[in-house]
């Protein structure tokens, strides 16, 4: 269960810190 969610919400969170350098950038 808490596997399946870390799979789901790893992608997000490291999309939303991409985001946050670039613009950071």
């Amino acid at each position: 269960m808490i596997g399946s969610l870390l799979d789901l919400i790893t992608p997000i969170l490291e999309l939303i810190a991409d985001l946050g350098s670039g613009s950071a950038d």
